[in-house]
């Protein structure tokens, strides 16, 4: 749907729309940016970037340039331990079962349709390269706190440059003859969901209610700085208006961004205005992509007075280049939310290094100053009676030097001329301090050494200790995987799908994924639009961390031993499936290709008579196992030892 026509730059609607879009921007943005410093040094304790003192400098220079050794100021980045191991659980926990996202049926639909809906999302989930924005939205929310990704229906599209063969003619025949020439072919590269993540400080909610309900509120809104290329890629597919207004108003940057390019450490960099406005394909356009809950008719766009959702795009705060309902099932913003903490109150959690900063600093300085005052006691101080010395002797450098006594003072105690002044070390007791903090930071987040991969110091520990102290610690970790999964990772998969319902129209043969393939053989299944309609929900993480799978592996194999010797339970239970699973839950991820294929008589008859197969020990006679075998040399089934009568 375009509204070229009646937004054209210029008019009162125009004006109207972009005033409106704005004054949503900057009262979202005069919330958010209250926070806006604290993600910039969140940014530095992830990066252990510390801006270097004006102390440190010097001391720098002088080891660099005058060759002389010195201290130099030591920041610990025990936050950023802590956060990337809770991350390490929370990407295991989530991005370790296959398929990532698992689907269940909710009013009666086929098994066939559950398999469709899962081979297609993982489909998508891996030619999308969808599980790095995924380990990026949790690295968000253990850094900032508050972790978005957007999501999206794409149709993507490649331009394949060939030479073919094109028959000569001449006026209107064919001359039999042929030329090389070269052709532009469009092709399909990809139809699916697309995610991508988006920083807090380029996210603008509706600061009336908290980020975690953020489909509870009237607009939401992101900010990028895209090259002049991509507007006309967008122009060119009608996604884009205005483009002739914006051309005119390259130059014209808002102030505002500018200033907010710099609101991280380490980010890309920007062309400067001055330096680069002669290359204009050089050039960043600022866009802002705001969704809004309005009433069509209020803002003179249609005949209708209910609420519906709409997307425009303004270009550096001055132009409407896009505006269209949004159109998609489920009338939601295409966004979803982390946060750090259970809380459904705050517009802002801390984050975990936010909670362990302070704790930190405190191991630095204790750190810091324990080693500056053991250099200082390295440093020998004496009192010395220049009268009774040779000075020179004294601050002489080279090691076992002889300090002479002046003539005049030959035969008197050399004990009067120098004394050196007692030394000791009173920082000894930090490094009992630094332990004691860390512990404290263990106790806060529940990240504890154990879980780190460092055995506990006091002795040798017991396998069942390491893992109670273990379990205990991933008690807390579990609580938080429970709370994303159920607000953020659900949200996430039911949009994809629903995007896939709504849009897919493909007619594919896609891999099916899971148990699924591994115990019922089948390996390839044809998802259609039909196939994947229905209602599902979302297999929640559990937030069991699978690490310990040998001790799994154990218990199984005791249980499988015990099932053995007890014929009502073997008759129960299918034992090659479960001897198959426990070995893929011990690692090996081929054991299928080792199962044996029993097949009918009467097609191992055929493969017999076609060639394919031949007897294990030539025309007719025995088998190796001592079975009988038909003329020919085929096998009898009934014969073979383990297998039941045949037909």
């Amino acid at each position: 749907m375009s509204l070229e026509k009646d937004l054209k730059f210029g008019s009162k609607r125009h004006q109207f729309v972009l005033d409106a879009v704005m004054r949503r921007y900057k009262f979202s943005k005069e919330k958010m940016q209250t926070n806006y410093d604290k993600f910039k040094e969140q940014d530095e304790q992830f990066l252990a970037y510390m801006p270097e003192k004006d102390q440190d400098a010097v001391r720098r220079n002088l080891r660099s340039q005058g060759g002389e050794p010195q201290y130099t100021t030591i920041n610990i980045p025990y936050s950023y331990a802590v956060a990337m191991t809770a991350h390490t659980y929370w990407t295991s926990v989530f991005f370790g079962r296959t398929p990532t996202f698992q689907f269940e049926g909710t009013s009666g639909q086929p098994e066939q349709s559950k398999f469709a809906v899962e081979a297609l999302i993982d489909h998508q989930v891996r030619n999308a390269k969808m599980v790095p924005v995924g380990y990026q939205w949790l690295a968000d929310v253990s850094k900032y706190g508050m972790g978005i990704i957007g999501t999206y229906w794409d149709e993507m599209q490649i331009i394949v440059n060939e030479m073919v063969e094109v028959e000569d003619t001449f006026l209107g025949q064919g001359l039999g003859t042929t030329t090389k020439k070269q052709q532009r072919k469009v092709m399909e590269s990809y139809k699916g969901s697309k995610s991508y993540n988006v920083r807090p400080t380029q996210f603008f909610p509706d600061p009336r209610v908290p980020p975690i309900k953020l489909q509870e509120g009237e607009f939401c809104g992101v900010e990028a700085e895209v090259g002049w290329n991509h507007i006309k890629k967008m122009a060119a597919n009608k996604k884009f208006f205005n483009i002739g207004a914006l051309s005119q108003k390259r130059a014209q940057k808002a102030t505002e961004n500018s200033d907010d390019w710099g609101r991280g450490t380490n980010r890309p960099y920007r062309p400067e205005e001055g330096k680069w406005l002669e290359i204009m394909d050089m050039e960043n356009v600022s866009l802002i992509e705001m969704y809004v809950e309005l009433s069509p008719k209020d803002w003179g766009l249609g005949e209708n007075t209910f609420p519906e959702k709409w997307v425009f795009v303004v270009a550096n705060e001055c132009v409407v280049v896009a505006a269209r309902p949004l159109g998609d099932a489920g009338n939601e913003f295409p966004f979803d939310v982390l946060i750090s903490d259970v809380d459904m109150y705050s517009m802002f959690t801390p984050s975990v290094m936010e909670r362990t900063k302070p704790m930190e600093d405190v191991i630095s300085w204790l750190l810091n100053t324990h080693f500056y005052n053991v250099r200082k006691t390295l440093n020998d101080q004496f009192i010395v009676d220049p009268s009774m010395v040779v000075m020179k002797d004294l601050i002489d450098p080279e090691p076992g030097g002889i300090i002479r006594l002046r003539e005049e003072y030959f035969g008197s105690d050399v004990r009067q001329a120098v004394h050196q002044l007692p030394v000791q070390d009173v920082t000894r007791a930090h490094l009992h301090d630094t332990e004691m903090m860390g512990q404290m930071i263990s106790k806060v987040t529940g990240v504890s050494d154990n879980i780190m991969g460092m055995l506990g110091t006091g002795g040798r520990k017991t396998a069942t200790e390491v893992r109670s102290s273990t379990t205990f610690g991933v008690n807390r970790l579990k609580t938080s995987a429970e709370w994303y999964s159920a607000t953020g990772f659900s949200d996430w998969a039911k949009r994809m799908l629903r995007y896939s319902q709504q849009y897919y129209d493909g007619d594919e043969m896609l891999r099916v994924v899971g148990d699924t393939a591994r115990f019922s053989g089948l390996q390839h299944l044809k998802v259609t639009p039909q196939e994947i309609q229905g209602a599902f929900d979302f297999v929640p993480v559990d937030g069991t961390l699978p690490v310990d799978r040998f001790a799994q592996v154990s218990m199984w194999a005791n249980l499988f031993g015990q099932a053995r010797n007890i014929p009502q339970v073997a008759s129960t239970y299918d034992m090659g499936r479960i001897f198959g699973w426990v070995a893929q839950l011990g690692g090996i991820r081929n054991i299928e290709q080792f199962r044996i294929q029993v097949q009918p008589d009467d097609q191992i008859q055929n493969q017999a008579q076609a060639g394919n197969i031949v007897p294990m020990r030539g025309q007719g006679g025995q088998t190796p196992g001592g079975g009988q075998t038909r003329e020919g040399g085929t096998p009898i089934t009934s014969a073979i030892q383990g297998v039941g009568p045949a037909g």
